[in-house]
């Protein structure tokens, strides 16, 4: 019978073993870190106190409507204290007064319109009783809010000092 030779064994010296570790760990950490991105603007653009007045004519919607979805998702609700403005965001609070009545209202945003160009505000039929122009359908009223007479940039958020005016 052959005898087979004992089979050697094949261990690298420890130091040897110890540098080729090292090295392989060190190349493996040594990748370059990510880079960060610095950190988005703010989305909530803060308005000063002191808000725009402007004159524009009013109309309003009522009853026709009554139920339907407006541009922002909501349901119409002609006895709410709502408005259609062609720009301001949804959830904007515009303040309105009748300068023949002195009646003034706050309403909320909640839809587009009109869509008359010689109008700037469509109001619900509960806010144009309150403004005192329901009777003549259109009026020229003053419109307060921090958001008027500036660049409405889409996808922003903005906060309005009118809650406060109630």
């Amino acid at each position: 019978m052959t005898k087979i030779p004992a089979a050697r064994s094949r261990r690298l010296p420890w130091p040897a073993f110890l540098a080729i570790t090292l090295t392989a760990l060190t190349a493996a950490c040594a990748q370059t870190a990510p880079v960060v991105a610095p950190a988005p603007a703010p989305m909530v653009e803060v308005i000063p106190a002191k808000p725009a007045v402007d004159r524009i004519y009013v109309s309003w919607y009522g009853r026709s409507h009554q139920g339907k979805r407006t541009a922002s998702g909501e349901i119409f609700d002609a006895n709410g204290m709502t408005a259609a403005h062609p720009k301001l965001p949804f959830g904007s609070k515009v303040k309105m007064r009748n300068p023949e009545s002195g009646q003034s209202v706050v309403v909320r945003v909640n839809d587009r319109g009109p869509f008359v160009s010689t109008r700037g505000m469509d109001v619900s039929e509960a806010a144009a009783k309150a403004l005192g122009i329901w009777a003549k359908g259109i009026a020229l009223v003053e419109v307060e809010s921090p958001l008027l007479g500036r660049p409405i940039t889409p996808g922003r958020f903005t906060v309005d000092s009118l809650a406060s005016s109630r």
